[in-house]
């Protein structure tokens, strides 16, 4: 196992600096200056051209991709052109917000679709089954601004239970930093929880149909000691791939989520940062997702071994 942790460790360097530097090519080539956009679109011409011998964007692309390549090798993502902080330091202060709100966004998520998969699973071709399909079908369908809209319009308009929008950090208040995320991280976590549900029924469906199930229930033990002690342990392989896969995607910023709720996350940073060619923050927020790509993966591999007692590295 140490070996195989240290190999996928060792892999993710090779990736996490491809894709860094394909998005500094896409973003070079993007159209756009951040001189102009920092001085203004009626600024002299002197001023940008100054500006830009600063920021060093007047190098070749090639001396550029050098010279970041360089500083990434020692830790240092470079200089915030629109904070004029470290890139580490900017995205450290918008970290907390998107952590909090994943790890709350897929508790809800599994909290949801595990249990509703095994009763769908379970209670195949019944009402209830199809009840459960349905709102899956819905929870996949439905877009993330719309509901996120329509529940602060019950929630916090009409019922007034719930703040419209905004962040509270944990060391402020935990109470209240939880009523602030409870409307985006159930946004969130509905979404994913419908992809969850139906990943769980068809992964319990293939389960109750092996011969080790029919023998479990000729024995003579329960159905509820049947699902949970025989059935659903086999079928966390699949659960745990699905969740691994969602989690990551959260940690990457949850943009609608983020920018509707006006959240200060990843995220809404990506944004910004975006929309102002502040292009160190954007390479250094894309490193940062790749990197989690591949850190929760290589957890999820972990996590295989310990469900399924078979798995070896």
């Amino acid at each position: 196992m140490r070996a195989y942790l240290a190999r996928r460790l060792a892999a993710m360097v090779p990736i996490v600096i491809l894709v860094g530097t394909i998005v500094f090519l896409l973003i070079h080539l993007t159209p756009g200056d951040p001189a102009v956009i920092m001085l203004g679109p009626d600024a002299p011409d002197e001023a940008v051209t100054r500006l830009r011998q600063e920021l060093g964007l007047d190098a070749p692309l090639l001396t550029q991709w050098f010279r970041w390549f360089q500083k990434v090798l020692v830790g240092d993502l470079g200089t915030s052109i629109f904070f004029g902080l470290p890139v580490t330091t900017t995205i450290r202060q918008h970290l907390l917000p998107t952590v909090l709100l994943s790890a709350l966004a897929i508790s809800i998520s599994v909290g949801i679709g595990v249990p509703a998969g095994i009763i769908s699973a379970v209670r195949r071709g019944s009402l209830m089954d199809q009840g459960v399909t349905l709102v899956a079908f819905l929870g996949v369908s439905v877009p993330e601004f719309w509901l996120a809209l329509n529940l602060v319009l019950f929630f916090s308009v009409h019922l007034g239970l719930l703040p419209v929008a905004g962040y509270v950090s944990p060391t402020e208040g935990l109470w209240t930093s939880l009523r602030y995320m409870a409307l985006p991280a159930f946004t969130m976590g509905f979404v994913q929880s419908a992809l969850i549900a139906r990943m769980t029924r068809a992964a319990m469906l293939d389960v109750v149909a092996q011969d080790y199930m029919r023998t479990a229930r000729a024995k003579g033990l329960s159905s509820q000691r049947v699902t949970l002690r025989h059935a659903f342990p086999n079928a966390l392989i699949a659960v745990v791939t699905v969740v691994g896969i969602i989690f990551s995607v959260m940690m990457g910023g949850n943009v609608v989520a983020e920018t509707i709720f006006t959240i200060p996350g990843v995220g809404q940073l990506l944004i910004t940062s975006v929309l102002r060619r502040d292009y160190p923050v954007i390479q250094g927020i894309v490193l940062l997702i790749a990197a989690a790509y591949v850190v929760i993966n290589l957890l999820v591999d972990v996590v295989y071994a310990a469900v399924d007692p078979r798995i070896r590295y």
